[in-house]
């Protein structure tokens, strides 16, 4: 069975400084399973909880705690995958600090 793991950056407020947002999301996978990531050089964890509907598969969330300068290009690598499963970034591998920000922006799949 193929397991999808989403991560969707979400903008987050500057401080009205003209500085970039910091990355936020949701991991999607097996319940209890840790996926990490980097983004530019900050490390990220996410541990997927268990799901409401009692399948298998549940959702996580992140944030990070450095804003991402809009016009920075940063890179996008998956640190730490679930044991046994093979995941990769399939979107949002690279971008500028505004483009990782947006909804949607980085996705994992296992």
């Amino acid at each position: 069975m193929l397991a999808i793991l989403v991560v969707s950056s979400l903008a987050c407020d500057g401080g009205g400084d003209g500085g970039g947002g910091g990355a936020s999301g949701l991991v999607f996978g097996p319940a209890g399973a840790q996926v990490g990531l980097s983004i530019g050089q900050e490390s990220l964890t996410a541990t997927v909880g268990a799901a409401s509907d009692g399948s298998r598969y549940g959702q996580g969330t992140f944030q990070s705690t450095s804003a991402l300068d809009p016009a920075t290009v940063y890179d996008v690598a998956l640190t730490h995958a679930p044991n046994g499963q093979t995941c990769s970034v399939y979107a949002g591998v690279a971008g500028t600090g505004a483009e990782l920000s947006a909804g949607g922006a980085v996705r994992v799949g296992c």
